[in-house]
């Protein structure tokens, strides 16, 4: 049987515009008849890819399991389970200040004073402090640095917060010029509030085992690599109300939020996390991945590499950020990335490929095609990307005027739902190689360089099981949809596609893929 679909498209308008739509959203997920998940038949080519998919397969050995999570009771005690665990900023008469200029005398100054179980405070008498060697915080510290300046170039982490500490925070330190000036392993229960890093080497870096961590109202700016770094089995993290921009770097692993499931020996830097290589260690079997991850409220804009690129990560809830003019795309979901919430998102002018070296777009084997005259590169990037990537949520997000597609499945992206989003006005670096669309369920090859290869990572075969549903798609996409090369199986319907340049839908598989109950006009605008 098939879904029940919506009769009006007034009705899909309100989906999409609604200030209620979450809630209508949440509502159609329990109530309304979607697709069923597995709707391949046995006798069909497709169903070895199925039994094939690597990021299928991996599904059964991740943290967060379901082939479709409850909305509605995912949000709730996510958001819950932070609230109570993660440490507010003590109100207390317990204040000590402290009168040095160096982290090696607060070292010393640490190891005098012991946290209480309702915390103590250390104030700086100094405005400006020398990070000239690790501080170690220790438990029940909270380091109130508003109006202090951290300075010094140490080729090391200047605050540590590790496994031992349990119940300690930052407020108000701003980072200036420091090359790491934050790294989290394995602590608990932890708040970074209010605070300023520019021009790092790295920002934040939160390593495996981390638990009940709050990163809010923090400003990342020019970071050299990576933002924040998130790496390995870390759960229940808020980060919050936070600005990065400007970052330098263009390699994925550069993004201004990175989750990884990468693996490194222990101690190892953090560009050991970050490489190429390592973002493509194998999916199968998993390692340790990030998970039940809140990343809300941030604007992350104007960076070389992406907004928010997830490698591997399970079941995290991205929700109402603001991603705009990063040269790359505005979030990326690859490397077996499941189960994953992406909802009511701003995703706009991401993609252009203006800032990219000829070195970088080597990397990204993409030179081949070279530049415009404009000095972009003439292979852009789309809003959102899925690649081996299977039970993920897209739903309820703004979509518009990036340079390639407004959602891409590049490949082997399975099982996902593509539901209610605003796609207006991407394809604006459409050119004489390359034109666009507002979605696309894709086929794409291993390129020539990685097939050589044979320990690679990945599958490269169609999108299969997909559902694309309650989208308006409006404005100069060339199509509204494209179905690239055997895309099978996916379920379109009640979508209204208007003002593309060439059809609502283009298909260039023979396969059979379920359409129906959409509202497009069959003339392209002029």
């Amino acid at each position: 049987m098939r879904p029940l679909s919506f009769k009006f498209s007034f009705l899909m308008f309100l989906a999409a515009f609604s200030f209620n739509h979450t809630a209508f959203c949440e509502n159609l997920l329990k109530h309304y008849q979607l697709p069923p998940v597995q709707r391949v038949p046995e006798t069909d080519a497709a169903y070895n890819i199925i039994q094939h998919s690597l990021a299928l397969k991996r599904t059964s050995k991740l943290p967060v399991l379901g082939e479709v999570v409850n909305l509605r009771e995912f949000r709730t005690k996510l958001t819950t389970t932070l609230e109570d665990n993660i440490p507010k900023w003590p109100e207390t008469s317990n204040i000590l200040t402290f009168t040095g200029s160096s982290f090696s005398e607060l070292n010393q100054f640490l190891a005098t004073h012991q946290g209480t179980d309702i915390g103590i405070v250390i104030k700086f008498a100094s405005p400006e402090i020398v990070a000239d060697t690790t501080l170690a915080v220790s438990s029940s510290i909270f380091l109130d640095g508003t109006g202090v300046t951290v300075k010094g170039r140490l080729q090391a982490p200047a605050i540590v917060l590790d496994k031992d500490t349990i119940f300690s925070g930052l407020r108000g330190f701003e980072f200036d010029n420091v090359f790491w000036p934050i790294s989290i392993k394995g602590a608990k229960k932890i708040i970074l509030t209010h605070l300023t890093l520019t021009q790092p080497t790295w920002g934040i870096t939160v390593f495996s085992k981390s638990r009940f961590i709050g990163i809010d109202q923090s400003t990342i700016d020019t970071p050299q690599n990576t933002g924040l770094l998130v790496q390995g089995d870390v759960t229940y993290l808020r980060i919050s109300n936070n600005e990065i921009t400007n970052g330098m770097a263009a390699n994925n692993g550069s993004a201004a939020i990175l989750l990884t499931d990468s693996t490194a020996p222990k101690g190892s830097p953090p560009e050991a996390f970050t490489n190429n290589a390592a973002l493509a260690q194998p999916i199968w079997p998993p390692a340790n991945v990030p998970h039940q991850i809140l990343i809300t409220q941030n604007n992350l804009h104007h960076n070389r590499a992406q907004g928010i690129y997830l490698d591997g990560a399970n079941g995290n809830l991205i929700e109402d950020n603001t991603i705009v003019m990063n040269d790359k795309e505005g979030m990326c979901l690859d490397f077996g990335s499941a189960l994953n919430l992406v909802i009511d998102n701003k995703v706009s002018g991401n993609g252009n490929r203006a800032r990219q070296t000829d070195e970088d777009l080597q990397i990204d084997l993409v030179s081949g095609f070279g530049r415009l005259p404009d000095g972009s590169a003439v292979a852009k990037l789309p809003g959102i990307s899925l690649d081996n990537a299977v039970y993920n949520l897209i739903m309820s997000n703004i979509i518009k005027n990036n340079a390639g597609d407004g959602v891409k499945s590049v490949r082997s992206s399975h099982r996902n739902y593509i539901l209610f989003n605003s796609i207006i006005d991407n394809n604006k670096g459409h050119n004489d190689r390359f034109q666009f669309f507002g979605v696309l369920l894709g086929s794409a090859n291993a390129e020539p360089q990685v097939a050589k290869n044979p320990q690679h990572s990945l599958n490269f075969s169609p999108s299969l099981e997909n559902v694309i549903a309650g989208n308006i798609i409006y404005g100069a996409h060339r199509a509204g949809i494209l179905l690239d090369r055997d895309a099978a199986y996916n379920d379109i319907y009640d979508n209204i596609v208007r003002l593309y340049r060439v059809a609502p839908l283009e298909s260039a598989s023979q396969a059979f893929n379920n359409i129906y109950d959409n509202s497009w006009n069959l003339a392209p605008s002029n």
